[in-house]
């Protein structure tokens, strides 16, 4: 298996062709981004920290981030990512073979770059530095680069390199990129100009929008007077006269039925003037008023009992829900004492035990403001003998 070594700092990049499985132990069953301890591989790689960027299987298919397996699948990948690099159409999604991010003897190549520089340097990778052959030629990146702040002019610090004349006897030219999203003062007089005409646009539009909805409206006004002037055309001498006829007789109508009301309502108060209703009290006797109180005795009686009956059952439902929720707090504390669990679902939790830990709490209030039930004290009576209803019977005819 090759593994393909490249050193960030100094540019450099070497191939070395390991054979021994027992070296490559380190990387198997290892990730795309994760970081091995290189010294296994030699004394010269003491000290040396790799991070895996990828590689390829013996077929050449690449290696890709998130398929987490370490075989090859078939993907629908789109133009511009591993394993689909350009497409026939954009946004047209192709099924692609690509292989898992896990490390395994099929692969060929393994490519990694230096995280850590060890205590030795490796010959063609750190012992010399290759000078970079194009430089960045964003305005951010090269600032960035040369930590330049924005105040400094960027096309200053531009990397260019030179480049020989295929003529014989020509002269070397240089050869430098365009510096891309720089702002200048033509770029910022171009914003100027475009939000302006911006403004001119607005103030057009505005404009004929006024003058279209006058021209409506002045269209609506000769509209309106024309059917006005139809509207004033004398009607035929028959046809008027009939409808002032009609709107005299309805009129008449009308009058006669209010004066008709007005009689009927007259004459309702004379009569009850004239034939006043005598209002008289009802005199009880004793046994009438004693039937009334018992009647209310028994309603209230009933009032009492179901009170009680209700009272009762909340005591009782309150204690059923007491355990329940007990209960419940006992298991939502339980999971959430768990360790390794996502925020959603901590919450989630949380928001459980609140509304659980009420519940339980609302119980005990429920039990302290319990009120006693009202029993109503009823005398009982002894109960008559047949004989003697029917003795009390008679003397009630007589």
């Amino acid at each position: 298996m090759k593994i393909n070594i490249a050193c960030p700092s100094t540019g450099g990049q070497k191939v070395f062709d390991i054979d021994d499985e027992k070296k490559l132990r380190i990387f198997m069953e290892m990730r795309i981004s994760d970081e091995v301890d290189a010294s296994p591989l030699g004394d010269e790689f003491k000290g040396y920290i790799l991070r895996i960027t990828g590689g390829n299987d013996k077929d050449g298919f690449p290696m890709k981030q998130g398929v987490l397996v370490n075989h090859r699948v078939r993907l629908l990948l789109k133009p511009g990512v591993v394993g689909y690099r350009r497409g026939t159409r954009d946004g047209v999604r192709r099924r692609r073979t690509v292989r898992g991010c896990i490390v395994a003897n099929d692969l060929s190549v393994i490519n990694t770059i230096v995280v850590k520089k060890g205590e030795q340097e490796i010959p063609g990778l750190t012992d010399k530095v290759i000078p970079r052959r194009v430089g960045p030629k964003r305005a951010s990146k090269i600032r960035k680069l040369f930590n330049l702040s924005h105040e400094d002019d960027v096309r200053k610090y531009v990397i260019s390199r030179k480049r020989p004349n295929k003529k014989e006897g020509g002269k070397e030219h240089t050869k430098k990129p365009k510096v891309q999203r720089i702002v200048t003062s033509r770029t910022l007089q171009h914003r100027r100009a475009y939000f302006a005409l911006r403004k001119r646009r607005w103030a057009n539009a505005r404009k004929q929008v006024q003058e279209y909805n006058q021209l409506i409206a002045r269209r609506a006004a000769a509209v309106a007077q024309v059917r006005v002037a139809k509207k004033k055309v004398a009607l035929p001498k028959a046809t008027h006269l009939h409808r002032m006829y009609m709107l005299k007789k309805a009129i008449a109508q009308k009058r006669s039925e209010k004066y008709l009301a007005k009689q009927k309502h007259l004459a309702a108060l004379k009569y009850k003037q004239e034939h006043p209703v005598k209002k008289t009290k009802k005199t009880l006797t004793k046994e009438e008023i004693e039937k009334k109180k018992a009647r209310v005795l028994a309603i209230r009686r009933k009032i009492w009992h179901k009170k009680a009956l209700d009272e009762k059952h909340a005591v009782r439902r309150a204690l059923r829900e007491f355990g329940k929720n007990k209960a419940e707090d006992k298991k939502i504390a339980a999971k959430a004492a768990q360790k390794n669990l996502k925020k959603s679902v901590r919450c989630a939790l949380a928001r459980k035990a609140f509304n659980a830990h009420r519940k339980v709490a609302k119980v005990p209030e429920i039990l302290a403001h319990k009120p006693e039930p009202k029993k109503a004290k009823v005398e009982k009576k002894p109960a008559a003998k047949p004989v003697e209803k029917k003795a009390a019977k008679a003397q009630a005819k007589k």
